[in-house]
């Protein structure tokens, strides 16, 4: 079974133990469709992320506004300096998504959820860590 496994002391090898290459195209674009697909979603104001290793802030910012701070601390504030805009809402989605909460919209209102529990949002609301 090992054998057929490629294995060798317990250990799996990569490409198949046999010393063949690795069928992985080494993360080149070959024009796939979803290449293709993740160049088109770009937005066209994409945000600047920013980290300043003194004060140990993260910022991202959209056109001049800076919609997302977060301090040293864990402290999360977020605004669209008064642009409650599609644009704004899907910028804050981004920076929003690799910490698992997301905005959602509900007509006019906006609101802040991880899934299990939602805040409202309004410019210069502040998330605890």
């Amino acid at each position: 079974l090992r054998s057929r496994l490629g294995t060798r002391q317990g250990r799996v090898e990569k490409g198949g133990g046999r010393g063949r290459p690795d069928n992985k195209n080494n993360n080149r674009d070959t024009g796939s469709a979803r290449g293709n697909a993740e160049r088109e979603e770009r937005p066209s104001y994409p945000e600047k992320v920013d980290y300043n290793t003194e004060s140990g802030e993260l910022v991202v910012t959209l056109k001049d506004v800076e919609i997302v701070r977060v301090d040293w601390s864990g402290n999360m504030t977020m605004t669209t300096g008064g642009n409650m805009t599609e644009e704004y809402f899907e910028a804050l989605n981004r920076a929003l998504k690799p910490i698992l909460y997301r905005l959602q919209k509900q007509e006019e209102n906006w609101s802040i959820t991880d899934g299990r529990r939602i805040m409202r949002f309004f410019d210069g609301v502040c998330m605890p860590p």
